[in-house]
């Protein structure tokens, strides 16, 4: 049976052969297939970009070269897919002139991967520098630094329009799942992804996130969900 919903997955590693993710079109597909039976009709293709060891040349040639392969195979059953990338923060990540290409396509989010640990002031300054350049950062997936951090440094980040994205998973597990709940209900939290890498330890899990979020705040939660990220990728 269809789900009825029509949500989009923000950060996922379904692109075949070019990072940690899928290393097949087959895997792919099949976790595309998974997709859409969980209500998902929108990926974000998020490969990981790290500047240390990569160029945004290569990076670019590489993501180009996996979505035509991809596409080569899809069917209309399956979500759509729409590129972006993974950026693992690099100090002075505000002087890339090629980051306004790792972008989300046609949006201005920028899916923004932060260090372990503490985040330094000129963690902090890169990243509301970004802000000032017009680009949304999407701070992914935010749960894992987040209690690393003073309160006050997510608040500033927040009041200067930087966006926090959570994995499915934070909603699941039974040691993240109340912090998940406080987060969504205090409106912190702008969009979900799967952060799927595979068919096995890293399935697409969209749905799993989905009924937790119904079971805890009910159907109205979902809805609200659903709208959040069309608007998203609308560009609004």
């Amino acid at each position: 049976m269809a789900s009825p919903y029509h949500f989009v997955d923000f950060h996922s590693h379904i692109l075949p052969g070019i990072d940690d993710g899928s290393k097949s079109v087959e895997e792919s597909l099949a976790m595309l297939d998974l997709e859409r039976e969980q209500g998902v009709c929108v990926v974000a293709v998020t490969p990981h970009f790290y500047a240390m060891s990569d160029t945004p040349e290569h990076f670019l040639r590489k993501r180009a070269e996996a979505l035509g392969l991809l596409r080569a195979h899809m069917t209309s059953r399956i979500p759509a897919i729409i590129p972006g990338a993974e950026v693992y923060y690099f100090e002075g990540i505000d002087q890339m002139a090629e980051l306004n290409q790792l972008k989300l396509f046609k949006t201005n989010y920028l899916l923004l991967e932060m260090p372990d640990g503490k985040w330094t002031p000129r963690r902090v300054k890169d990243i509301l520098a970004l802000q000032r350049r017009g680009m949304k950062v999407t701070m992914a997936p935010i749960e894992r630094s987040a209690d690393d951090q003073d309160p006050e440094v997510l608040s500033l980040l927040r009041q200067h329009g930087v966006l926090f994205q959570v994995n499915a998973s934070f909603f699941t597990g039974r040691k993240t799942q109340k912090k998940a709940f406080r987060m969504l209900s205090q409106r912190e939290i702008a969009a979900i992804g799967t952060d799927t890498h595979n068919l096995t330890s890293r399935a697409p899990n969209f749905a799993e996130a989905v009924d937790a979020i119904r079971g805890q705040f009910g159907e109205d939660a979902v809805i609200a969900l659903e709208a959040a990220g069309k608007r998203m990728i609308l560009g609004k």
